[in-house]
């Protein structure tokens, strides 16, 4: 009788050791294949040295209009350089609408046709100033549209492009293409606002909580070793 018990309790011991090394094995590989199923972290952010620019399209009802950029580039800055056009003289015959971009640099330079600026760039300000000039005597009112396309390289979760009109915001510049105002003839003043935001990995988009997850399967395997081992040894 005691030979019997000899025998089979290391059968039985090798048996739930088996047991042991094959829950192990099953529950590393699921973590495994979580892991590998998730997809890696992507980063929706332009290349922060990458030139950009867009172009504003202004009109009038009546036809007249004008047109102003502005951008970043590596190799420019936020002073006064080689990119920063003039606004030129204004046309001899009214009515005509003027638009250029103020800045406190030196004349001819104090409003610009072109503005860049320097990137990559925490936060860069243009500002815009919009003028309709009536032919003599007409006294109406009128509509200016502003038009643009969004900069290709700009569609990020890294980057904010707005346009402010008496410091709030009227226009998204990433999502909307066109802003209306009416106008009397009066001086209209704008911002526009480029701004680094914070981004965001697939894991935090997707909703999966990848450390948690790793430590719960961990938590698990540790528990049921210990209860496997408990049992075997009291066997």
């Amino acid at each position: 009788m005691m030979l019997l018990l000899q025998n089979v309790l290391p059968k039985k011991s090798h048996r739930m050791r088996l047991w042991v090394l094959i829950v192990i094995t099953g529950l590393f590989g699921g973590v495994f294949a979580v892991f590998t199923t998730l997809h890696p972290p992507i980063v929706y952010a332009m290349d922060e040295a990458t030139s950009w620019n867009v172009t504003l399209h202004i009109t009038e009802a009546s036809g007249t209009g004008n047109t102003v950029v502005f951008g970043q580039k590596p190799d420019a800055s936020d002073g006064q350089d080689g990119y920063d056009l003039p606004e030129p003289p204004s046309p001899p015959q009214m009515p005509y609408l003027l638009a250029w971009f103020q800045t406190p640099f030196p004349a001819p330079y104090e409003q610009l046709l072109q503005e860049y600026k320097q990137c990559p760039s925490l936060r860069s300000v243009w500002n815009l100033s919009i003028l309709w000039v009536a032919s003599p005597g007409n006294t109406s009112s009128t509509t200016i549209t502003i038009t643009w396309d969004s900069p290709i390289n700009a569609a990020s979760g890294q980057f904010s492009l707005l346009l402010y009109e008496n410091s709030t915001v009227i226009a998204n510049m990433l999502t909307d293409h066109s802003y209306s105002f009416p106008t009397t003839g009066a001086l209209h003043r704008f911002s526009i606002v480029s701004e680094s935001t914070s981004s965001e990995s697939s894991s935090e988009k997707n909703g999966l909580p990848v450390i948690p997850l790793l430590v719960g399967m961990i938590i698990i395997v540790l528990v049921l070793v210990l209860l496997i081992v408990y049992r075997t040894r009291k066997t």
